[in-house]
């Protein structure tokens, strides 16, 4: 449903106010829309926007995100304005540009975190300017943020303390946790299009509230209260390196995983705790499970893929698997003299894969196991070895680590809301070659099982081996030569990292 935009605006009003008490040149201005009206509200502001001396840079900042919906900091712009009483000096006057959606909050606090959550990210672009690191861009009299994923993720973890400092300042006993539940919360669950890695606060919990709680100890009235949040961020911030923020990105990569593929917390943090060796996984785990009260349980082995755990554990699970797989096919084919079971375990391998599940994927060596056994001779007594070594052969050709790092590149797509099917995986093949077997895997295994499907409504007494052909030479090279692009992860390793 979300807020009332009026009361928004006199919300967003009121902390412009307060940063620019603090800081005097700059002025936060905020367009607060409801859902879908983002360019009929800005139409309506464009006056006041031109009003400020930086306001004529701004407008067509503004006007350029006008299509979009999400709330976000956009950037600042520098105007001039002559000084009083001089005849030629002149004194440079900021704008933070801003958008926010009043549909996107459900309470008045979560929006105020929020907001002055963004509005650090205006003060500190400011500071990067004036300091002239190089932390920014310019684009005329428009100044825009140049982060690094590592300054990223340092700069809203900045962000996350200096909201939860002001609030506390302001008598909102409590906000420090709170603003940690809520990060907690969010790294935990399936949120379409949020970057749990990029909001590692929790890590800075502890620090924050100690800082937090000497400030009090020694509070000096005559600084305001944005004044003692810019502090603190600053301390807090300078006390992380890159290495935990490279930390956290670990524990939230392998966290999201677990959410989408539709564990629940609880199961996340147990397999973080008890199937990680890592350390400093745990520490995380622990910290988390305090934020969100959760009491860790014993690991249950219903766990189907744990991406916390050994990866050596993980690849003895995934043979193991592999192998029940075909043994479960042969069981099935060799009797009925029928080759469907292979394409059936293949479309179903390739959704299980589509949904985060790595563990037991084998589903190109059974396309090829099932055209080998379309040609073999069903009466021979070999047949099930011969099945066998061809799908064992085609199996190891592509090793666990590859399939665990396509599955981590293919998972942070699925994070984006993007469905994961053959014409996707085409899509993303085109820019990482090494899916390319992935793709072509879901493209055959898709076709062939629709045609079996076809032909079990149109002849249900069974399928007739001769009114349709599996992958044939043709297939049989192509998926040949993907698999040579995959013997490499390296490939790999660089998708996901990007």
């Amino acid at each position: 449903m979300g807020l009332e935009r009026t009361s928004l605006e006199h919300t967003c009003n009121v902390i412009r106010r307060q940063i620019q008490d603090e800081i005097k040149d700059l002025t936060l201005y905020f367009v607060v829309h409801d859902d879908q009206s983002r360019s009929r509200t800005l139409a309506m502001e464009e006056q006041h926007i031109l009003d400020h001396p930086a306001g004529e840079a701004a407008l067509p900042v503004f006007k350029k995100y006008q299509q979009g919906n999400k709330t976000r900091f956009l950037g600042l712009t520098e105007g001039a304005q002559k000084k009083k009483l001089s005849l030629n000096n002149k004194q440079s006057f900021f704008l933070g540009m801003y958008f926010v959606n009043a549909s996107e909050f459900e309470t008045m606090e979560e929006a105020r975190e929020h907001i002055y959550h963004l509005a650090w990210h205006a003060i500190e672009l400011l500071e990067h300017y004036m300091a002239e690191d190089k932390k920014y861009r310019l684009s005329g009299d428009v100044i825009f943020p140049q982060n690094t994923p590592i300054s990223l993720s340092k700069s809203n973890m900045a962000a996350d303390v200096f909201a939860a400092v002001t609030l506390e300042l302001q008598g909102n006993s409590g906000a420090i946790a709170d603003i940690a539940y809520r990060r907690a919360t969010a790294t935990l669950s399936a949120i379409p299009d949020y970057k749990a890695e990029q909001y590692p606060y929790i890590i800075a919990l502890e620090t924050t509230q100690q800082v937090f709680d000497e400030l009090k100890q020694n509070f000096n009235a005559k600084i305001r209260i944005s004044g003692h949040a810019i502090h603190v961020a600053k301390e807090v911030n300078e006390t992380y390196s890159d290495q935990p923020i490279k930390q956290w990105w670990h524990f939230c990569t392998r966290a999201q995983e677990m959410a989408w593929m539709r564990s629940n917390p609880d199961d996340i943090l147990t397999a973080a705790l008890y199937g990680s060796e890592d350390p400093y996984t745990r520490s995380i785990a622990y910290l988390i499970a305090e934020s969100l009260s959760i009491e860790p349980k014993t690991l249950s082995t219903a766990i189907p893929y744990n991406p916390f755990a050994d990866q050596q554990a993980n690849e003895r699970l995934h043979d193991k698997t592999c192998e029940e797989a075909l043994q479960a096919v042969l069981s099935q084919a060799i009797p009925a003299n029928n080759y469907k079971a292979f394409v059936q375990e293949a479309h179903m391998q390739n959704q299980k894969l589509a949904q985060g599940y790595p563990i037991g994927w084998c589903a190109h060596a059974m396309l090829k196991a099932g055209a080998a056994y379309k040609n073999a001779d069903p009466e021979s007594s070999e047949i099930a070895d011969m099945i066998a070594k061809i799908f064992q052969d085609a199996r190891t050709n592509i090793p666990w680590k590859v399939i665990e790092k396509a599955n981590r590149v293919i998972m942070k797509k699925r994070r984006g809301e993007h469905e994961i099917n053959a014409k996707e995986l085409e899509k993303m093949s085109q820019k990482m070659p090494e899916l390319s077997l992935f793709a072509h895997t879901f493209k055959t295994a898709t076709k062939f099982f629709k045609k079996i499907e076809n032909l079990n409504i149109l002849k249900p007494e069974g399928i007739n081996a001769a009114d349709f052909i599996l992958p044939g030479d043709l297939e049989r090279d192509e998926i040949a030569r993907d698999e040579n692009t995959l013997i490499n992860p390296d490939h790999l390793q660089k998708a996901e990292d990007a």
